[in-house]
This record gives C-alpha cells, structure tokens and sequence, in this order.
C-alpha cells in the first residue's frame, strides 16, 4: 500500500498544519495590523485642520532652527514672503548664506551660484510672487479678531495675525536663538472657535497651543 512519504517524516502533529495558507496566529496578526493602520488614518482624518497647520509650521520651526545651528548662518521663515500679505495664506523658508538679511536670494555668490531657498533644504512645493513658498491647508487663515483669552504668556493677538519683533518673519540664529519672539494664530474657517498659536522665545523656545471654545480654555 502506497503512502505520502512528505506526511511520514512530518507525523501526525503535522498534519495540523496547512502549508498553503495562513496560520491563524499569521491571521490575527495581520488583522491586527491593518486595524491600526486604519485608527491611525482615522485619527488623523478628525484632526482638526487648524491643528494641522500648526502642526506643520511648529516642524518647520524647529527645522529651521536646526538647520541655523548646523550650518552657522540665519534661517529665516517668512510668512508674508517679503512684506507681502499674510492673507495670502503662504509662507517660505530660505537659510541666509551671506547673512545679510536680503530675501531669498536665488544667485548668492558662488560658482554655481548659491540658492537660498534651495540651501534651505525645506520642501517648498507651491510658488507664491514667483518665489517657492508652502501654502497653509485649505479651510484655514490667520486669526485677526479679537478671542476670549490667550495661552500663557501671550496678551496680544497680532493685528494680521502673525508678529515676530515687529515683522512677519521669524529669524533663528546660528546660536539656536530668535533675534525675535513672537507669534501666529490660526483658525479654522468654518468654526471660528477653533484656533491654534505657534509660539517661539527669543531663547528659540517653540510652543504650540490650542483651544476650541474661543479662547477660552488653551491646551
């Protein structure tokens, strides 16, 4: 009488195991898998997108302050793209190679000539004036009307919703420092309650906060 040799070395145990599919732990886990990925998505789809957006400028805050202190020159984040508007809802990056406080200089010196958005080593998708720029999510605009209260710290709410020192542009030195505090506010469109600041210290402290109810209460 013939017999699976393959089943004879294996034993009876192995018949248990079925070699061409899964496992019901190798099932579980991959469940277990995709169920976090789709919280995560989900989580991240009920974000607010005004939290969003600070989120966002609050990286690239401590980006630039990084990139300041690696190269030992200023960064600068300007959020009126040179005395612009800040209505236009855009704002740069550019790391200042010559530090002469000039905007942005495209050929700066060098052979080839230098690009200061480029060295800024930021990604910088859309164009605004004609110059690389990153545009604020859509459903979003800086706050400028008054709110009931304000994050620790803060007393004034710019009057175009963005101050730093004066300028709508924030300057990181190569010592890791502000050459001026300041901050932005952000709102979401639809529901004016819900705002969030981007705080940064002349020390080149970065903070963000938010609140749903006005100002009132500020996490």
């Amino acid at each position: 009488m013939k017999y699976n040799k393959e089943i004879a070395a294996i034993g009876p145990a192995g018949l248990l195991k079925n070699n061409r599919g899964f496992t019901l732990i190798e099932a579980v886990v991959v469940l277990s898998i995709v169920s976090i990925v789709i919280g995560m998505a989900y989580s991240s789809f009920r974000t607010p997108v005004e939290k969003l957006a600070c989120r966002e400028i609050f990286s690239a805050m401590q980006l630039a302050k990084m990139r300041a202190i690696s190269s030992g020159s200023n960064f600068f984040v300007d959020f009126d793209m040179n005395v612009g508007s800040v209505s236009d809802n855009f704002y740069t990056a550019y790391l200042d190679t010559d530090n002469d406080g000039v905007f942005g200089e495209t050929l700066n010196g060098g052979t080839p000539p230098i690009n200061e958005f480029v060295e800024s080593q930021f990604n910088l998708p859309d164009i605004s004036g004609g110059n690389p720029a990153k545009a604020l999510p859509s459903g979003v605009s800086y706050r400028t009307t008054a709110m009931a209260g304000f994050p620790t710290g803060e007393t004034v709410l710019p009057g175009d919703g963005v101050d730093f020192g004066g300028v709508n542009a924030v300057t990181f030195t190569p010592r890791g420092t502000a050459t001026a505090g300041g901050s932005l506010y952000i709102k979401d469109d639809d529901n004016t309650n819900r705002i969030c600041v981007v705080i940064v210290r002349s020390t080149g402290l970065v903070r963000m906060g938010t609140t749903n109810d006005n100002g009132a209460n500020w996490n």
